[in-house]
């Protein structure tokens, strides 16, 4: 009788071992794919949103504007570039168009919006003395917001963006 018991003990634990090996090898399956880079990550298990795109950022962008098929002027602007992780951007730049400089030294009354997905694309429309038309800008954030790509939308304008603080 005293064998059986023993049997039916060392079947129910090894049973309640196997349920927690189970359970253990689940969980750790689970924060696994929590953390395994999906289209609406950054690449770090992080979503992206408007909060993500928030401080200052040093900027450089080049390329080409084409105000009329067949017409272009070469492109160069820097500046800096603030964020307020609501949706809303200012920035002070130096821009070059066509070897002219546009307005003052630095023209600091650009502003405008932005919008950042939660796969870490983001786009703006801004506002700025040196275009006639307000920019359409899209970006990709990478390395968790700290440094951005850009296309100016209707030109061959291209930029780094890299957070300062």
């Amino acid at each position: 009788m005293k064998s059986k018991s023993v049997w039916n003990r060392s079947t129910m634990l090894t049973r309640v071992m196997i349920a927690f090996v189970l359970l253990a090898v689940g969980a750790s399956a689970v924060a696994q794919s929590n953390q395994t880079p999906t289209s609406s990550n950054d690449g770090n298990g992080q979503r992206c949103s408007n909060r993500t795109l928030n401080g200052s950022y040093g900027y450089s962008s080049n390329g080409q504007v084409l105000p009329a098929p067949g017409l272009s002027f070469p492109f160069t602007s820097t500046g800096i570039a603030t964020f307020d992780g609501n949706g809303n951007v200012s920035w002070i730049e130096h821009t070059v168009i066509g070897g002219a400089q546009q307005g003052a030294d630095w023209t600091s009354s650009t502003s405008g919006t932005y919008t950042v997905n939660s796969n870490c694309t983001a786009t703006a429309v801004v506002v700025t003395p040196n275009s006639p038309v307000p920019l359409n800008l899209f970006f990709s954030l990478v390395q968790q917001g700290k440094q951005l790509y850009s296309v100016v939308n209707g030109n061959a304008i291209t930029g780094v963006w890299t957070r300062l603080n």
